[in-house]
């Protein structure tokens, strides 16, 4: 039984190793990718799952649903996580944008005052009460050895 279900939007080192953390303590997991950057993400999306090796655990993590379709990773879950360079998040707040609702939260990690820049353009598509937060850095340090 998963404790909540979460969001994921991003695919690199860090979405990766986030998604693969919250997986193994028992969350259900989405990965939303942006389109341009769609190869991110094609052997999770074979294979279901992330695997994860490092010092506080390895092994498989389920990973529940992988789109480039923002309507659906929305739909998934209120809990969004924004785990991408900064030169990202516009791009995904705009990617996202028709698909917020007050009923979201976004965590942009890492921060670096994106949420100030998330939140406005999420008034721009009409979701002005939505909660937005940020986190200074990444929880890991981390890198990918593979695409899944």
């Amino acid at each position: 039984m998963s404790e909540r279900k979460v969001t994921i939007m991003g695919g690199g080192n860090t979405a990766f190793s986030v998604a693969a953390r919250l997986s193994h303590i028992g969350n259900e997991i989405c990965i939303l990718e942006h389109p341009e950057f769609a190869e991110s993400v094609d052997q999770i999306s074979k294979t279901g799952h992330i695997t994860l090796e490092g010092v506080m655990e390895n092994g498989p993590a389920a990973v529940s649903l992988v789109t480039l379709d923002p309507s659906e990773a929305l739909a998934f879950s209120d809990l969004l996580l924004l785990i991408v360079p900064a030169y990202a998040h516009r791009p995904f707040a705009e990617f996202t944008g028709p698909y917020l609702t007050s009923d979201h939260t976004v965590v942009v990690m890492p921060g670096t005052l994106g949420s100030l820049e998330f939140s406005a353009l999420a008034a721009e598509f009409g979701v002005s009460d939505i909660t937005v937060a940020e986190v200074d850095t990444a929880p890991y340090v981390c890198r990918k050895t593979s695409e899944g």
